[in-house]
């Protein structure tokens, strides 16, 4: 009877040993999943978090971005723009030029098609000469035409001359609105490294204890880097492109419409 007891209560302890041990483990999934779930964020969440990343940067208005510029500096942004509007129009006026070009040379084969031989044979070539639409351009020196019926070589040389000039003069402006916006930027850019080095300079020594020293190299060279692309050339080619597109908005309106 004493044993039958004793494994009866063998037996009790045994099933609450197990149950006890199926409650820690599944306590221990229960706490391992929530951990996860903690460390993983949701994929909604992701994105708010760098919306907010992105919102806690300081934007920079563009009249603060030039506040270290001087009266030189003012005056090679204003050359640039002015070259980079200049070239832009200049632009615009070379499609322009090569576009009465290739009408001289349409209009040239279209006047050919529609000449009338035999008359202007007659007329004057020497006697007995055949003048076709193959040999009208090598019987310049044998016929006498007028200068204003044969005139297909000035008209080429005219234009050629102007997109030579347009050329030239387009090589120059472009040349202004770089150097003149780099060099505003370069002299910019020193002042702001000078600025920001001399900031450096006065901070207590429990900065350098919470910043690396990597980090002011950074500060000094690739951020003020950034600074100098976005002030760049980078706004004469703006203004250039701006010029482009109002110049050939006004041509097509009014004077190819």
């Amino acid at each position: 009877m004493g044993n039958k007891y004793n494994t009866k209560i063998f037996n009790n302890k045994e099933e609450m040993f197990d149950d006890n041990q199926n409650e820690t483990s599944d306590a221990n999934v229960t706490a391992s999943t929530n951990e996860e779930n903690f460390k993983r964020p949701k994929f909604f969440q992701r994105f708010h978090d760098k919306k907010e990343n992105k919102k806690s940067a300081n934007a920079v208005s563009l009249a603060s971005l030039f506040r270290y510029a001087t009266m030189i500096d003012i005056i090679y942004m204003l050359v640039g723009t002015l070259g980079g509007l200049a070239n832009g129009f200049l632009f615009q006026l070379m499609i322009l030029v090569f576009g009465n070009l290739l009408n001289s040379f349409t209009d040239r084969s279209t006047d050919l098609c529609g000449l009338n031989f035999t008359a202007l044979a007659i007329d004057y070539c020497p006697p007995d000469y055949q003048l076709t639409a193959s040999n009208y351009l090598s019987s310049v020196a044998v016929c006498h035409f007028n200068r204003t019926m044969f005139d297909f070589q000035g008209q080429i040389k005219k234009q050629t001359l102007y997109a030579v000039a347009i050329a030239c003069v387009s090589i120059i402006l472009g040349y202004t609105q770089v150097v003149f916006w780099s060099m505003a930027a370069e002299r910019q850019t020193k002042t702001i490294r000078k600025k920001l080095f001399q900031s450096i300079l006065r901070k207590e020594i429990l900065y350098f204890d919470l910043h690396k020293t990597g980090e002011l190299n950074i500060n000094l060279t690739d951020d003020v880097d950034k600074i100098h692309d976005g002030i760049g050339d980078k706004l004469g080619s703006t203004a250039q492109f701006i010029a482009v597109f109002f110049t050939g908005l006004i041509l097509g309106k009014f004077i190819y419409e």
